[in-house]
């Protein structure tokens, strides 16, 4: 007879996938980049699920007796994956805010997987019979079933936090528009798919401790995961570079009610838009890709919140469209000019100021109503 195998299959793509994410934790914790603090917590983040899936990979935990079950494995495993949401949020705070600093008060995040930890450490050091009575009493309460994410409380601290994410990512895509004429997809992309899929990565955890049906499903999603982080950070390692910080939120960027405190006078924002304006059309800042609002600030000489609230009130627009604005104009110059005829779209979009190809047809379809190819066809003079 055959000797069975030490290992499933499921557990052995669940090691392997535990694998890539240990030699990509390792590879982001020492990236030298501006980034490097929100690199360390995606390394922090990727180590705890290599701890978990490697856990799971070896142990299972399906079917075990209160009795016997590794006590001392499952706590940590479950106050680990209470760590996971606040160290998601706390990377995307840090990806996108300047101003949010990594201090010690932030350990404040980890309070829901400390508590955790201390209302069932005293389990590993009591006798058999106590510790059965004292998990079902858990069970019972469903406190101890918040070991396994996805299921009552883990579910909910952590969709609370990665929720919280996503309001501070799509603050920041708003706020790009009022700072820069440019938006930085790519990075923003990363955080939102990498947020998101966590969960779904969680929950699908939960289900390979609960659930032997798809075990082997679960572990290759898990796997692949990993090997799709890893791939990312192979090809399109600039997503771990980290947002510009001129484009990030800071103390100093204009908020909420705006401008109350505003001392200029309405003979003053008149002064300043005639700047602006005058600078735009002699000196075309806007055929630059990467302009934004601190560059105009200092190419003019006016202070930064006055140009960004000349903009809002003067002309009704994000500092964003109003850049766009005049590229589309030079676009539709060039696009009707035979001297640019060699040109392809894109290369007119990038010699308009455009910094990729979906920007430059959003802009000119806001502004003209069509693409820019069909407008290219016209028989007409700009």
């Amino acid at each position: 007879m055959n000797p069975e195998p030490s290992l499933t299959t499921a557990q052995v793509l669940m090691l392997l996938g535990a694998l890539q994410g240990l030699l990509l934790a390792a590879a982001s914790f020492f990236w030298k980049h501006d980034n490097r603090i929100a690199n360390r917590l995606f390394a922090s983040i990727i180590l705890i699920l290599v701890w978990m899936m490697g856990t799971v990979g070896v142990r299972g935990f399906v079917g075990v007796p209160p009795v016997g079950a590794p006590y001392a494995i499952i706590h940590a495993w479950g106050a680990l994956a209470l760590c996971l949401g606040p160290l998601v949020y706390v990377h995307v705070r840090t990806s996108v805010d300047a101003s949010y600093l990594f201090t010690w008060k932030r350990l404040v995040h980890a309070l829901p997987a400390l508590i955790h930890l201390s209302l069932l450490l005293p389990l590993p050091f009591v006798g058999p019979e106590l510790r059965a009575t004292m998990v079902e009493r858990f069970l019972e309460l469903e406190l101890y079933r918040s070991l396994v994410p996805g299921i009552r409380i883990g579910f909910v601290v952590t969709s609370l936090y990665v929720l919280a994410s996503f309001v501070w990512i799509r603050r920041f895509e708003r706020h790009v528009t009022e700072v820069a004429s440019f938006q930085d997809d790519l990075r923003v992309r990363w955080l939102k798919w990498f947020t998101g899929l966590l969960v779904v990565l969680l929950f699908l955890l939960g289900l390979f401790i609960l659930r032997e049906l798809y075990r082997v499903m679960i572990a290759g999603a898990l796997a692949s995961f990993m090997s799709a982080l890893t791939f990312i950070a192979l090809v399109r390692p600039e997503v771990f570079h980290g947002i510009p910080t001129a484009l990030k939120l800071s103390e100093t960027d204009p908020e909420g009610e705006k401008y109350e405190a505003s001392q200029l006078d309405e003979e003053q924002k008149a002064t300043h838009l005639q700047a602006l304006l005058q600078h735009f059309e002699t000196e075309r800042p806007y055929l630059q890709q990467e302009l934004t609002l601190r560059d105009v600030s200092n190419q003019i000489n006016v202070p930064y919140r006055y140009v960004s609230q000349v903009v809002n009130e003067k002309l009704d627009r994000h500092f964003m469209d109003f850049v766009n604005g005049y590229r589309v104009e030079a676009a539709k110059r060039m696009l009707l000019d035979p001297a640019w005829s060699h040109l392809t779209i894109d290369g007119i979009a990038g010699e308009a100021g455009f910094k990729s190809r979906s920007a430059f047809y959003t802009a000119f379809k806001k502004v003209t109503g069509m693409t820019p190819g069909a407008f290219r066809k016209q028989d007409v003079v700009v």
